[in-house]
């Protein structure tokens, strides 16, 4: 329906869409935006207190891996919802298309400063715990190896840092990608354009799940092994649909196309089913299918969420999305992301050694594990902000306009 909705709306408001403006509900994408990177990153902190804390709720060998999965996708639904909005206008409406330069300056102004820093303190905790200082693994997370390399996957120092060349592989390729559908549909008129975008969004989604299982083919061990699974599947190619669904949320805005609540609740409904699905015929041992689609169905659990609070209009809701509470933690959401594991990592190896109260792998002790973990990644990260990134957001900002 809304793939219908969307040629017929650029048809209907097309002299609407000539006018250099937003959509009515741009501002409030963004207040529930921060909401739902909220929840992710809680969700990533919880699996990794889980891991960490050696906390197996459904059997041996399963932990809360799901909820990071979920978070994960989460994060990179995001990226495509949050970044492609200016090249979309840029090419339905034909305007000037924004500059290349300026988009990887910001870009790396916004992630890369608190990257080296989060590499760093991943980097001192291996030090206060083993007495040697990871060089090599510091230089190679500066330059993003991890993504290419498995001398820099099998080492536990900082979890989450797998992500992080997905990321800088979206930026490259976004303003390529972009310049290259413009191209396709210069002069055509907006109903084709519309078209042809939505149909190279289900191309990207229906690549990556076809590279998924050709890469699992090629490389069995990555069934089993996270850091195979790392490098040659959960890379851009692999996690492109995620990015894929951010994109087509956005298009949505772009367009104007104002998200049905009920459309929604069923889809997220429909996510959460197929995700618990999922999750379920992986421990029943169709491990292949489980690890292609997973993180799939992930995304779309995950866009169909933001969908759904895109369409919530109560006073009482979108009070909630635009609190201090909810700006602080989107604030603060990145710093967590970068600095949380190793903060655990510490403290793991310490309260395993002097806690005796809650025995290592209780539901006690990773709650305890995780109070402290969290108040002290709390604080770093409020530090981080004040004095790392906040300065060279300054400098972001004082370039001209984009994400």
């Amino acid at each position: 329906w809304h793939i219908a909705t969307l040629s017929a709306r650029l048809t209907e408001t097309e002299a609407a869409m000539e006018r250099p403006q937003q959509p009515a509900h741009a501002g409030q994408h963004f207040a529930q935006a921060d909401a739902l990177r909220a929840l992710a990153i809680s969700f990533v902190v919880i699996n990794h207190v889980a891991l960490l804390g050696d906390l197996h709720l459904f059997g041996r060998g399963q932990n809360l891996a799901f909820l990071g999965r979920w978070g994960v996708n989460c994060f990179f639904v995001l990226s495509g919802a949050l970044l492609t909005g200016q090249y979309l206008a840029a090419i339905i409406r034909e305007r000037r298309f924004p500059s290349t330069t300026t988009f990887y300056l910001k870009r790396f102004l916004r992630i890369y400063p608190l990257y080296a820093v989060g590499i760093f303190v991943g980097a001192i905790v291996e030090l206060l715990l083993h007495g040697d200082f990871p060089f090599a693994y510091v230089a190679g997370h500066l330059a993003f190896a991890q993504g290419f390399s498995l001398a820099f996957q099998d080492d536990p120092i900082n979890i989450p840092l797998w992500t992080m060349t997905i990321d800088a592989e979206f930026y490259l390729a976004l303003p390529v990608i972009a310049a290259v559908v413009a191209r396709m549909v210069r002069g055509a008129p907006h109903r084709r354009k519309v078209s042809v975008i939505v149909a190279a969004l289900v191309l990207i989604m229906v690549v990556s799940i076809l590279y998924r299982y050709l890469a699992f083919a090629l490389f069995p061990g990555a069934l089993e092994s996270f850091s195979l699974l790392a490098i040659v599947v959960r890379n851009i190619v692999g996690m492109a649909a995620a990015f894929a669904l951010g994109t087509l949320l956005a298009l949505m805005a772009e367009l104007g196309v104002r998200p049905r609540l009920r459309f929604g609740v069923l889809a997220s409904a429909v996510g959460f089913i197929a995700f618990v699905g999922i999750i379920s015929v992986k421990s029943s041992g169709h491990a292949l299918h489980a690890k292609v689609w997973a993180d799939l169905v992930a995304a779309f659990s995950t866009a169909a969420v933001l969908y759904t609070l895109s369409a919530i209009r109560a006073p009482r809701f979108t009070a909630i999305f635009d609190s201090k509470a909810i700006a602080v933690s989107a604030t603060l959401a990145y710093g967590v992301y970068l600095v949380h594991a190793p903060i655990l990592r510490l403290f793991s190896t310490t309260f395993a050694v002097r806690l005796g109260t809650a025995p290592r792998g209780s539901v006690g002790y990773c709650i305890l594990l995780g109070i402290v973990c969290a108040a002290i990644t709390i604080a770093l990260a409020f530090m981080l902000n004040r004095y790392v990134e906040r300065p060279f957001l300054r400098v972001k900002s004082r370039i001209s306009n984009g994400p």
